[in-house]
């Protein structure tokens, strides 16, 4: 959402420009404001969780794909940043926005059945959630193209501030108000399709032709956005951008401008002060990844004498390794596991669901689709093993000839015994499946003298 207003507020600060301009230069991208446009040509599918991966790739995918082959075809250097996990104090936030998506598909599948398409279409594309999947499918393809792409560990737009930050980029492409929060130096807003866009610098702020900033730091700037509202605390009754800067310039520090408050519009939430805080602290001090030391960081230092001692709100601190999963696309930043393990028992569950309805079970499609499982699972373990240990990365164990193998065996990859929980295979010898492990289980049971079809049509008996 970003700061309501902030974007008609820099309007007179944005430069024309033409992307050719920056030719030779890194710049970052905001991936999920790419990634929200494309799926408005696929909303229906998406909201209702039917493409398959082959026609995700024709859609979603391509839209950010090619936009990015684009840029890089003219000279541009890019790193394409995805957001990670929900900071915790957006709680309230992000349930209003699941709270919006179920109304909208609600709406868009009753609008579908009244024959009314396209305003139907437009709620689909409402109720869509960009998650984490969505997002490893864009990397995949992404990486294929030798793009950097980087999932912030929470939000993307204090991710790609730090990038300007450090230096690891000159500016950063987004939609987002958001980011001259978080201090980005530059950021490019409104691509279009003929490669002109509006130019921000941060620089250019203090010098606004309508608002007297020459003399403001960019705490005080921070300040008239929170009190203005963000997806960190809501404004409160009838202060927009305009009130807010009048309260700031006017009284400059908090404490005077929540007394004044009080005063004018006579109540303000109790712990408003506090929200307040921490809003102010989701900005300046959120957690980022460091690509230059591989862990993870502040966007600024936190002093020792900062005025809150709690900040669990910002997030919990990662080890290296899950920090470094989670910025190259191998762990999902939600629930901090390897993506390939949600992915296989989705289709596990997907594939012995019929189980409990005995009438529908097509047997010749389920021995394909085990058979199919199984080279998927194959294949999974040989990806990961070389992503795992692609630039030397993972730990090593030097008590072993094969430290790399050793390591991949000790992973907490979930034998398909354990994926199909609380599905019981119906026949006697249950450690079988242990003995010969869960890829001979799926695709040698005529070792047992036991065959797919046999299997099925007992259990469905």
């Amino acid at each position: 959402m970003g700061i309501q207003g902030l974007l008609q507020f820099i309007k007179p600060l944005l430069k024309e420009k033409h992307i050719s301009e920056y030719q030779g230069e890194r710049l970052a991208v905001d991936s999920y404001c790419w990634l929200h446009k494309a799926v408005y040509s696929c909303g229906r599918d998406l909201a209702t969780g039917k493409p398959t991966r082959s026609y995700l790739l024709i859609r979603h995918i391509n839209y950010v794909v090619k936009k990015a082959v684009d840029l890089k075809n003219m000279g541009i250097q890019l790193v394409m940043v995805f957001d990670g996990a929900p900071m915790p104090c957006k709680e309230n936030t992000e349930e209003e926005r699941r709270q919006t998506r179920s109304e909208s598909l609600k709406k868009a599948e009753e609008l579908e059945k009244l024959g009314n398409i396209k305003e139907a279409e437009r709620y689909y594309t409402r109720a869509v959630d960009v998650t984490p999947s969505l997002a490893k499918e864009v990397i995949e393809e992404l990486q294929k193209y030798n793009i950097e792409c980087i999932v912030a560990p929470y939000e993307a737009d204090a991710q790609l501030a730090y990038l300007c930050k450090i230096g690891y980029v000159s500016g950063v492409i987004s939609e987002d108000s958001d980011l001259i929060v978080f201090q980005s130096t530059k950021v490019l807003y409104k691509l279009e399709n003929n490669g002109y866009v509006k130019e921000l610098k941060l620089d250019d702020l203090w010098n606004h032709p309508n608002y007297n900033m020459k003399k403001w730091t960019h705490d005080q700037f921070v300040l008239m956005c929170v009190l203005a509202g963000c997806d960190y605390l809501k404004s409160v009754k009838s202060i927009g951008l305009k009130t807010a800067y009048k309260y700031v310039s006017q009284h400059g520090e908090l404490r005077q401008i929540i007394s004044k408050l009080k005063r004018d519009i006579g109540k303000v939430p109790i712990d408003y002060e506090e929200q307040f805080l921490k809003a102010l602290y989701s900005f300046k001090y959120h957690k980022v990844f460091c690509p230059l030391k591989g862990q993870m960081v502040n966007l600024n230092p936190i002093p020792e004498d900062i005025e809150m001692t709690d900040l669990s709100f910002l997030g919990e601190t990662l080890s290296q390794d899950v920090i470094l999963g989670i910025a190259r696309g191998r762990l999902n930043p939600f629930t901090k596991q390897p993506f390939c393990e949600q992915n296989l028992k989705r289709k596990i569950d997907e594939i012995f669901q019929p189980l409990s309805k005995p009438s529908g079970i097509k047997k010749v499609k389920v021995e394909e689709e085990i058979k199919s499982l199984a080279q998927q699972i194959r294949f999974e373990r040989k990806t990961q093993r070389s992503k795992y240990f692609d630039k030397g990365e993972g730990p090593q164990d030097g008590n072993t000839e094969n430290p790399q193998e050793d390591f991949i065996d000790k992973k907490p990859f979930p034998i398909i015994a354990e994926i199909l929980n609380p599905f019981k295979p119906p026949f006697a010898n249950q450690n079988a499946i242990e003995k010969t492990g869960p890829l001979d289980f799926l695709q040698n049971l005529s070792f047992r003298k036991i065959s797919l079809t046999t299997i099925f049509s007992e259990s469905t008996n």
